[in-house]
């Protein structure tokens, strides 16, 4: 091993003796990454296990894209961790179909956990879903319930959604009002947005971040 090496750091010390302890390339750091976080999402840490998730879900840390893997993690983190972000993505991979087959009345009992515990996205998703009656049956006055709330934490989808809620359920645009996409725009030209969103399905929230 050469001086220039030991200097350069490129064969990383032992944390007992200083001594060097070999080259650590960019995959053994991804192996040695993935494996800790293997082990700390089996020994029950929901952090570890929604991470192990994202992880599938994204293939990195060197692992492939494993959507049926990236869904069982996320499930395990909910049910075992209560992790909200994790209820999240299951309620979105059961409605979209990401390792498995899209089932959007499955999705909505998790989508209900995590608005509960005041997921914004979640509580979006599962005001959608009453308005749509998707994967549940419509309730124009469930869905105005939690699209307001999420109004309330400050969410702009929750904002144009509320207003797209047929009368008497969904909340005029007010003139001046520049919250959310529709920007300080007067009612009328408002409302034939909100009559284009409607009819084409449009909405402007991003995707999740998972």
């Amino acid at each position: 091993i050469s001086k220039f090496d030991r200097q350069s750091q490129k064969f990383p010390p032992c944390p007992f003796c200083r001594e060097p302890t070999g080259y650590m390339d960019e995959d053994a750091d991804k192996r040695l990454e993935r494996d800790l976080l293997k082990r700390r999402a089996t020994q029950g840490d929901a952090i570890a296990m929604y991470n192990l998730s994202a992880s599938y879900d994204m293939g990195i840390r060197g692992l492939t894209v494993d959507y049926q893997a990236s869904l069982a993690w996320a499930a395990l983190a909910s049910m075992v961790g209560g992790h909200v972000r994790a209820m999240n993505n299951v309620g979105y991979a059961l409605k979209d179909g990401e390792g498995m087959k899209a089932d959007p009345r499955r999705a909505v009992p998790w989508f209900a956990r995590g608005a509960v515990l005041g997921h914004v996205s979640c509580i979006w998703a599962l005001g959608k879903a009453y308005a749509a009656g998707h994967g549940v049956a419509r309730d124009y006055e469930a869905a105005k319930r939690w699209l307001k709330r999420g109004k309330e934490m400050g969410d702009g989808a929750c904002a144009n959604d509320l207003r797209m809620l047929p009368p008497p359920h969904g909340e005029a645009m007010e003139a001046g009002n520049a919250d959310g996409p529709f920007g300080d725009m007067t009612p009328d030209i408002a409302e034939m947005l909100q009559g284009h969103m409607a009819r084409t399905g449009r909405n402007f929230r991003q995707a999740s971040s998972k």
